[in-house]
């Protein structure tokens, strides 16, 4: 008896076309603030040669003019959003996190430099304000604590602060608000996921009910558990399985788009060392955010699933970035747990993706123990659309397994 779990990411939904890359959602967005008409060809058209796949794939349809209204009210006046405009730096929605980090990195190391010269801070006006180069903010720095609101006015040479953002006793600078700046903040954020919700709700899920041939879902046959780190229901929407009289047990481990809910999980793994205490900005962190939202946490633990019986988890589409080591940990040691024998099937697209895949294992688990678990058979690498993915998938017969001396 096998019991086979399919583990999906990102690069499942990309597999089938579908327009949610961080750059296909930034796109569309900016395009939505240029007073054109929001035909479909001139809004899928935006987003450069993977539009040519969704005309070829899906049918056309008018969108939620609604939901684009609420999209040009958000984006035109979120921090967040204006923040991401300006980086040239982000391809992925990994990046998008390390950029999250980076932002609170540069406002928490900024404000510790401050109190660390409190002599430095001078007033005018009974307005307290710094020569940021004097107490080591660089330009940088300065640019983002002010795009926030941190800093009020003034010039890269004189930085006032935000009287919202400060403590005053007898009317002199006491401490920073690092509440207030976390509850902003967070607001702020909690908006552009707003924003991206009604992204997906108005051009990515309508494309469901448009496909033009339905994928086939014969490889996934077997399948008894699925997870998702996608906030769509892609697997749900187009594949199926009740004409074979199966059930697929689905679970979202970052929650499920609903713009109403708005509970999607959008954050970083944790917070900055500083030195100082960041306790406030702990809801910009994943743990936070899962546990307020309630989403499937716990994983494999959730649905019970240590059966009498040898497992295979399948990671499809999905990076195996450290952002998620919490989990890809937890595959791992579902191996101590179990009886029989847990087989790891990484699915990749490419031979660039698979020198990815392994290196993102090998800084999770470490290099011995991936050539450990390739020695035994029990991490295998299989090229999606394979014959040989097919083939384990249905059970027919073992695919190629990388080599411990390839790695």
């Amino acid at each position: 008896m096998m019991t086979k779990i399919l583990i999906t990411g990102n690069g499942f939904d990309r597999s089938l076309h579908l327009p949610t890359l961080y750059k296909h959602f930034m796109d569309i967005t900016d395009y939505l603030l240029i007073p054109d008409p929001h035909e479909f060809e001139d809004v899928y058209g935006y987003i450069g040669e993977d539009s040519l796949k969704i005309f070829e794939n899906y049918n056309a349809f008018e969108f939620n003019e609604r939901n684009i209204v609420e999209m040009i009210q958000i984006a035109q006046s979120n921090l967040w959003f204006n923040f991401f405009q300006n980086e040239s730096r982000i391809n992925t929605w990994i990046d998008f996190e390390n950029r999250i980090e980076y932002l609170l990195d540069v406002i928490l190391n900024s404000l510790k430099k401050i109190k660390e010269n409190p002599e430095l801070i001078l007033a005018k006006d009974s307005t307290p304000h710094i020569h940021p180069k004097k107490v080591g903010l660089s330009i940088i720095d300065s640019i983002e604590l002010a795009r926030f609101g941190i800093f009020s006015g003034g010039d890269l040479g004189t930085q006032f602060f935000s009287p919202r953002y400060i403590i005053m006793r007898h009317q002199e600078f006491y401490d920073f608000n690092f509440q207030k700046i976390s509850e902003d903040l967070n607001r702020s954020l909690n908006d552009f996921k707003k924003l991206f919700n009604l992204y997906l709700e108005t051009f990515v899920i309508p494309l469901y009910n448009n496909i033009k041939e339905q994928p086939d879902l014969s490889q996934f046959l077997l399948i008894e558990y699925h997870f998702t780190f996608n906030y769509t229901p892609s697997f749900e929407a187009l594949f199926d399985f009740t004409k074979y009289r199966r059930r697929i047990d689905n679970r979202y481990i970052h929650g499920i788009t609903d713009s109403k809910q708005n509970k999607i999980v959008l954050g970083i793994d944790e917070i900055p060392e500083m030195g100082i205490d960041t306790s406030d900005f702990i809801p910009f962190t994943k743990t936070h955010q899962t546990l307020l939202y309630d989403t499937d946490h716990r994983f494999l633990e959730e649905v019970g699933i240590y059966n009498e019986s040898e497992y295979s988890i399948y990671f499809y589409g999905h990076s195996l970035d450290s952002s998620d080591k919490e989990y890809i940990n937890e595959v791992f040691e579902f191996q101590k747990k179990l009886k029989y024998q847990l087989t790891i099937v990484v699915i990749y697209h490419n031979t660039d993706s698979k020198t990815k895949l392994i290196s993102n294992l090998i800084k999770i688990r470490g290099r011995k123990e991936i050539r450990d678990w390739s020695k035994r058979k029990q991490l295998i690498f299989l090229k999606s659309n394979s014959k040989a993915l097919n083939d384990h998938l249905l059970d027919k017969k073992r695919g190629n397994v990388i080599t411990a001396r390839s790695i």
